[in-house]
């Protein structure tokens, strides 16, 4: 089963402050270079990228990679529902999807490789770490037009509570980190 992976960094990031967090130094590298080199250490170099359509789009295209399509959003219409619907629309017929966050810097090639194994089942699948789940979800082919339906900001909370989630056990508890404020950064640089 192919999985198309699709990272939202369209949005604002306003906790953040002024400066984008997707673009902010970490280890050397920007937060989103570090998200697409762990897709592309598990084998996931194909797929699409939610982009605003501001001053950041430029220097954040900057940072994909070849194999993935940019997709500009309206920053005055923009919310994670959205933009995984705007992404979701463009996934290959029986291809899963993999909503990834594009401030995950330190999300890792092992837990990405456990997720899409399970790509072909018939169950949502989220990694979990001890008694908590975080980011990226996997979205069997079966679900990705309900997907594309998503408007606004709230994202697919409502499909995975009404259709439950398979839980993907990893060691990794950096699975539940991403980088919304300047605080959240300078923690993770001690992992970098």
């Amino acid at each position: 089963m192919t999985v198309t992976p699709l990272v939202l960094a369209a949005g604002q990031g306003s906790r953040f402050g002024a400066a984008s967090k997707l673009l902010a130094d970490l280890g050397g590298r920007p937060v989103l270079g570090h998200v697409f080199d762990r897709l592309a250490e598990a084998g996931l170099s194909t797929g699409y990228v939610a982009l605003p359509d501001d001053e950041r789009a430029a220097a954040l295209q900057a940072i994909v990679p070849s194999g993935f399509e940019g997709v500009k959003l309206s920053q005055d219409k923009v919310g994670m529902g959205l933009s995984l619907a705007a992404l979701a629309k463009r996934v290959p017929a029986g291809h899963a999807a993999m909503m990834v966050f594009g401030d995950q810097p330190l999300i890792t090639s092992e837990a990405l490789t456990a997720l899409k194994k399970h790509a072909g089942g018939g169950h949502i699948a989220r990694l979990a770490h001890g008694t908590k789940v975080g980011h990226p979800i996997l979205f069997p082919a079966g679900f990705v037009e309900e997907l594309t339906r998503l408007t606004g900001d709230e994202g697919p909370r409502r499909l995975i509570k009404q259709v439950g989630y398979e839980r993907v056990e990893v060691d990794d508890p950096l699975i539940l980190c991403d980088v919304d404020t300047p605080e959240a950064l300078e923690n993770l640089r001690a992992y970098a």
